[in-house]
């Protein structure tokens, strides 16, 4: 049986001409790439050729390509990669519109004429996908027309705006499939408090066996609290030396602890998808910088935001790099928040105002292969 990596670049893909991009992935005798191109590189039907030679096509389409990169890495919104060569002769589903298409010699599978709305890409067996930004337990709840979603972790999903990004997931999922949605989500926990005995911890594996769809929002608390004893620890020298080295080992470290939970609830579902939410950009919010260096010393405060930022890149790499080992989905928050300014998703430092609850949801939706059209 090949193997595929099924991956979608766009928050929303518009139904129009487009650009497609792609990633670096995996090196593997036969990886390959399903992309939905982001409708924002439009322009009048023109098409921005980038790396990729430019591909005109009208209405929604995937791009199917073994990848020939040679990192682990996988981010959205990247254009394709030297080395990418197009898979032909594979089949694409596009669910919601009941149509089934093989790609071309391009790799390209395209779906004119289909009305605006809201549809699922899925491919073949024959194509079986890595389920770094693809579905399967959410494709058959689509299937039969039900799912059940549970989201756990810290505060990023219940406070700042209304509607949660849960809520909202729920909401771009309905033309689709309805949605059982159970959102856990207790403000600041860190990773021990999801640990095995815990309370918590309980009432989520009370939720596991029958769950399709797990939202993991965990991990920042741990992380935030080491900055900030980070930055309140003394002078440059302090500060320099912890963090070489130091925060990336924390962050995975943290990253660890998340992947053991997962690994556990696997046990209790073993079909069900997992979203894994990679940080945002914090470090471009001039909100979320003021929180963090309120406490360094005032000599330090002009350089304190180019180390953090410094750090943070290496950091969300780092564990991008250990994600790519995971049999998750990456909804990645960082690239996410990164494409537009972060702070007017900005509730306060942390957590998101009603339109960046809505960009989390589009982001997550994209990423398990959803699109939608306007």
């Amino acid at each position: 049986m090949s193997m595929s990596f099924l991956r979608f670049v766009g928050v929303l893909a518009f139904f129009m001409s487009v650009a497609c991009g792609g990633d670096d992935a995996p090196p593997t005798d036969d990886a390959g790439m399903l992309e939905v191109p982001d409708g924002g590189l439009a322009l009048d039907g023109a098409v921005d050729a980038g790396s990729d030679g430019g591909l005109e096509v009208d209405g929604p389409y995937a791009l199917l390509y073994d990848d020939g990169a040679p990192t682990g890495r996988t981010r959205r919104r990247d254009g394709l990669s030297d080395g990418d060569s197009p898979r032909p002769g594979s089949t694409v589903r596009l669910l919601g519109a009941e149509r089934v298409v093989m790609t071309d010699a391009r790799g390209v599978a395209a779906f004119p004429d289909v009305a605006d709305g809201t549809y699922l890409f899925a491919l073949d067996d024959a194509d079986r996908a890595t389920t770094h930004n693809v579905s399967d337990a959410v494709v058959a709840g689509v299937e039969r027309g039900s799912f059940k979603m549970t989201t756990f972790g810290d505060s990023l999903p219940v406070l700042g705006g209304r509607p949660t990004f849960p809520t909202v997931l729920a909401e771009l999922f309905a033309p689709l499939a309805d949605v059982e949605n159970v959102n856990l989500a207790s403000p600041g926990t860190v990773t021990d408090d999801w640990a095995v005995g815990t309370s918590r911890r309980m009432r989520l594996e009370s939720e596991a066996p029958d769950t399709d769809l797990f939202v993991v929002s965990l991990g920042g608390n741990d992380f935030l609290a080491y900055v900030q004893a980070l930055f309140s620890a003394g002078g440059m020298d302090a500060i320099l030396e912890a963090l070489d080295g130091g925060a990336e080992t924390e962050a995975l470290r943290i990253l660890e602890r998340v992947v053991e939970l997962v690994d556990s609830l696997r046990v209790l579902a073993p079909d069900a998808d997992f979203v894994y939410l990679v940080f945002p950009a914090y470090p471009t919010s001039t909100i979320w910088l003021d929180l963090i260096t309120s406490s360094v010393d005032p000599s330090l405060r002009s350089v304190a935001p180019r180390l953090i930022e410094r750090e943070f890149v290496e950091i969300v790499d780092a564990m991008l790099d250990r994600l790519a080992d995971e049999d998750l989905v990456i909804a990645d928050l960082d690239r996410m928040s990164r494409a537009e300014p972060i702070d007017p998703l900005l509730f306060d430092e942390l957590h998101f105002t009603t339109l960046g609850h809505r960009r989390v949801a589009e982001e997550i939706f994209g990423s398990l292969g959803g699109v939608v059209g306007f």
